[in-house]
């Protein structure tokens, strides 16, 4: 299987949360920046499926003392939901 795979980006994401959710914050992040890195390139950085990964990174960054990136992120997918509206 391809690693851009939308079955590898969806396993990478679920995988991304779990770290997350057991306190596996370098896990996590590698997860959630390769989740990324996939979504934006098979759907484009603004399309409504990036939003939870930003939003759920964004947690993790809050929660390793990186307010400056997490509010970047948090400020990226509020854009992106904006236009859903």
């Amino acid at each position: 299987m391809e690693s851009n795979h939308p079955y590898v980006e969806l396993i990478l994401y679920d995988l991304g949360k779990l770290y997350l959710a057991q306190s596996k914050y370098v896990e996590a992040e590698t997860c959630f920046q390769r989740t990324l890195a996939i979504q934006e390139e098979r759907l484009k950085p603004e399309h409504p499926e990036v939003a939870p990964t930003l939003e759920h990174y964004a947690d993790l960054l809050r929660k390793t003392g990186r307010e400056t990136e997490a509010a970047t992120l948090e400020a990226r997918a509020q854009v992106i939901r904006a236009k859903q509206e």
